[in-house]
């Protein structure tokens, strides 16, 4: 299988399971909405065990975030050293030993410095994978809660926000399907332009 095959493959896998979750999500409104429509007064000091999970959404999409990143440190060495090999060139390897940033820091390095190509990294989807990753370590970081360097960051974002009430982040799954159109539009670009 070609590699512009492998990562279209696991990008229309990604878009399957967004489908998948984004139903399951539906269903389970469905099936929990006298819970979660239903407000009980209660003792503030009376404990009552939950009967609906309230951030159900959040956790599942939150998932899906984790694995495009994954996507994207899997995916992302093995198009840059095919393009090395091309060019009869080493690069330095992302692995645990590279300490200046993420994935998306050790390309920008790599197509820069190491195979000398022009990129230009300051537009499109290079950007948009960099938002993400801020975003990503708010969800990881921060518990899902929307942190004081990202409050700018969402302004105009499509299927992505902060919930007035609690800060935490409200994610769409037509982010997740954004997203997952960006990573696969760089992967593209990274691999036929170069």
């Amino acid at each position: 299988m070609k590699l512009s095959d492998r990562y279209k493959y696991e990008c229309d896998t990604f878009r399957l399971l967004i489908e998948e979750f984004e139903n399951q999500v539906n269903n389970y409104y469905e099936k929990n909405e006298q819970y979660i429509s239903e407000m009980v007064a209660h003792d503030v000091d009376e404990y009552l065990p939950p009967k609906f999970i309230p951030n159900y959404k959040l956790t599942l999409t939150t998932f899906l975030l984790i694995e495009a990143q994954g996507l994207l440190d899997f995916f992302i060495p093995i198009i840059v050293n095919s393009l090395a090999r091309i060019k009869n060139v080493s690069v330095s390897d992302f692995d645990e030993t590279w300490k200046n940033g993420n994935v998306l820091c050790w390309v920008k390095h790599v197509l820069k410095e190491g195979l000398g190509l022009k990129y230009d990294f300051n537009q499109g989807s290079y950007c948009k994978l960099k938002e993400f990753y801020r975003i990503r370590n708010d969800l990881i970081h921060y518990g899902g809660y929307l942190s004081d360097r990202n409050k700018k960051l969402l302004e105009g974002k499509k299927g992505i926000r902060v919930s007035e009430i609690s800060q935490l982040y409200v994610i769409e799954f037509s982010y997740c399907r954004d997203l997952i159109n960006d990573i696969e539009e760089f992967f593209s670009d990274i691999h036929k332009n170069f």
